[in-house]
């Protein structure tokens, strides 16, 4: 994997996360942690914002984010 930059021209470091499987083996998914900087980078500004969740979905492999309401 090659080194990226997001719109503020700030090098972003590639990152990993482990691949959960079950008992059998049977993949599960994996724990995307997302900092302060990757959330304002996808459009929420954590400390802006009252929600306390956030809502996601992948679409077509593209990672999308908006504030949860409860």
């Amino acid at each position: 994997m090659t080194d990226t930059t997001h719109s503020e021209d700030k090098s972003v470091t590639p990152r990993s996360a482990r691949l959960a499987r079950d008992a059998q083996g049977e993949p599960l998914g994996s724990a995307v942690f997302l900092d302060e900087d990757d959330l304002q980078a996808l459009g929420i500004d954590p400390r802006a914002t009252d929600a306390d969740r956030v809502a996601y979905a992948v679409e077509d492999g593209v990672l999308w984010l908006d504030e949860a309401d409860q």
